[in-house]
């Protein structure tokens, strides 16, 4: 693969991802924002802590809360590189950091397909394919993992791709490392460790090595983990006295998605998950696999790429790489649909499929070729005729479903620099300091990192369930405002609200509408 081919491919990364930073400057939803405000936090010597309180799984105490007891920190961690590097704490320089990563996607892309069978044609496809990235575009520099995930995952695969027979200590240390810091960016980011020690102990069982050759490589790989997650470790035990945060497992006994914001977290259970009753279990997990599914063909597929993707798997299964590739997709998969069927479908297996997606595109090159190789047996096509013919109306095709996917992305709120809820989130905090203007307690809201980020002011989750609910977690919170939004309500929480001696409404923001919780509550 050409050096000029790679810098190409990077330069057009950065135009095309450098529009999606300038058009779509601002989060717009709970975990961009989180990322961005942590990133902040680290850049200030706060990153132990977060100022707001965005689920109970952890069941905390009081704010400032212990930081990342359900996100991991990876991303924060390389958004404040970028204030470092810009010695500010500008939001805006965290997002310059995930361009610069965002960019390598194309190049990456080319070099994971070079190494499949060193075809020039191929990686070059490959890396305009990354480029032409789908649903994934609007969000490669925004404070989240996709990006990140995407880099880490491409790296793995090159890395088994260009391993021989043997394996050496260092790559085995290398692969470790890489798995470890899939599992600082994202919880699931563990399974790469497991099947790595899976598909290479069992490479190396097919090649005859001795038992303690496997137990040797199991060890490197383990070590090159620990290095990396070492710290995260200690802190856990120093914090929580525990290696993994509190309440996490917490997540396997929703039986709705908004039942995350239970509060207390002692709600969620396996008695409770199973009262739910079997045939709801299982219609669940059915909807689950439907909607995981869809996910793959319209996300990962590009809905057009699909084919070529299973037919370039098929062609490259023997591959350690690709089998590794499978593996994990297939793991995630039954995760996100059996286990974590809610957070699944909400984004977790979107932003976790974002692990694989590089082999994906380097599938799909030799997947076209095979398709071509098919019409020529079945239908006398010209092989050099037909590759003309077709590989331009693909690449056209995915051109204009990008230009579709980032034109609903942009709306009027992103152009000029702020989403509704934002927007009114500061409009919301200055009108409370006009009425108070040493108001310093919390407020309930939909999306607390958001209003922090917004606002600088501190913010709790409204729970999940009714209004006295909600009135428990502010007592223990301490907080003063109730901030209702439109798709946060429900006919019994009007009804409640309007009528409850503990809550007064004081003003409208929009159909935002903001209560005073009474002291004497």
């Amino acid at each position: 693969m050409k050096l000029l081919y790679l810098i190409g491919l990077y330069l057009a990364g950065l135009v095309t991802f450098g529009i999606a930073l300038v058009v779509l400057p601002a989060p717009d939803y709970m975990d961009a924002d989180y990322y961005l405000v942590m990133s902040r936090q680290i850049f200030l010597g706060k990153g132990g802590f977060e100022p707001f309180i965005w689920n109970y799984l952890g069941s905390p105490t009081g704010l400032p809360a212990p930081a990342f007891t359900y996100w991991m920190p990876l991303s924060a961690l390389v958004g404040s590189l970028g204030m470092y590097a810009a010695r500010s704490e500008e939001l805006i320089n965290a997002r310059f950091v995930f361009l610069f990563i965002a960019a390598a996607i194309p190049p990456l892309t080319a070099c994971l397909s070079y190494e499949l069978n060193h075809k020039p044609r191929h990686a070059l496809v490959a890396g305009i394919l990354g480029l032409l990235s789908g649903f994934y575009l609007p969000y490669f520099t925004v404070t989240d993992s996709f990006s990140l995930y995407m880099l880490l995952g491409g790296l793995i695969f090159i890395i088994l791709l260009r391993q021989k027979k043997d394996y050496s200590f260092k790559s085995l240390i290398i692969l470790g490392s890489l798995t470890g810091l899939m599992h600082m960016a994202r919880a699931d980011g563990f399974l790469w460790l497991i099947i790595l020690v899976g598909v290479i102990g069992w490479s190396l069982y097919k090649q005859g090595s001795q038992p303690k050759q496997i137990v040797l490589a199991a060890l490197l790989l383990g070590t090159g983990y620990i290095l990396v997650c070492l710290p995260w470790y200690w802190r856990n035990l120093a914090v929580f006295g525990s290696l993994f945060p509190p309440g996490n497992s917490a997540a396997l006994w929703l039986t709705k998605y908004d039942e995350i914001f239970s509060y207390p977290a002692s709600l969620l259970s396996f008695d409770t998950w199973i009262e739910s009753g079997l045939q709801e279990i299982l219609r669940v997990r059915a909807w689950a696999l439907t909607q995981n599914l869809q996910s793959v063909i319209a996300v990962q597929g590009s809905i057009i790429l699909i084919p070529f993707i299973f037919l370039g798997l098929w062609h490259y299964r023997k591959k350690l790489a690709v089998q590794a590739g499978i593996l994990y997709w297939l793991c995630l998969f039954g995760v996100m649909s059996l286990l974590l069927p809610f957070p699944g479908v909400r984004g977790s297996f979107f932003h976790s499929g974002s692990g694989v997606q590089l082999l994906l595109w380097a599938m799909v090159p030799a997947g076209f070729d095979e398709a071509l190789s098919l019409g020529v047996k079945y239908r006398n096509w010209q092989p050099e005729r037909a590759r003309r013919m077709f590989l331009p109306t693909l690449m056209g095709l995915l051109m204009i479903l990008n230009v579709v996917i980032f034109s609903n992305h942009i709306s009027p709120q992103a152009v000029s620099r702020e989403n509704p809820a934002g927007h009114s989130y500061l409009v919301i905090d200055t009108m409370i300091k006009m009425k108070n203007p040493k108001e310093s307690r919390p407020v309930l809201v939909n999306n607390p990192p958001g209003y922090f980020l917004k606002t600088n002011h501190a913010a709790i989750m409204l729970p999940y369930g009714d209004l006295d609910t909600a009135l428990q977690a502010a007592r223990q919170f301490d907080a003063g405002y109730l901030i209702l939004e439109p798709d946060r309500s429900t006919p019994e929480l009007e009804v409640e609200l309007g009528s409850h001696p503990g809550v007064d409404l004081i003003f409208y923001v929009g159909r935002i509408r903001v209560y005073q919780i009474n002291a004497h509550n």
